[in-house]
């Protein structure tokens, strides 16, 4: 089983689980996008970070992935309970 097919399959299990390919191949990277956010290797760090963000942004309810939040989210949080750092 490789990435993609492991994306699938839990994607089957999870459909609003966020998931990030990255591929050295140029068709396994273009067989994913329809589905999944997706980064060709080699990538630099801004590439990375847009790819998350992307990934924030699409997410629209809770995925049972708990530990992920917004780090906006969680700055007003901190503002609005008079927390400093």
């Amino acid at each position: 089983m490789d990435g993609l097919q492991f994306a699938q399959v839990l994607r089957r299990i999870r459909p609003r689980l966020p998931v990030l390919l990255a591929s050295g191949s140029n068709q396994r990277v273009e067989e994913a996008q329809a589905h999944f956010t997706t980064l060709q290797k080699p990538y630099d760090l801004a590439e990375f970070d847009r790819a998350i963000q992307k990934l924030m942004r699409m997410r629209s309810e809770p995925t049972g992935a708990e530990n992920l939040i917004d780090l906006q989210d969680a700055k007003k949080l901190r503002s609005a309970k008079g927390e400093r750092g």
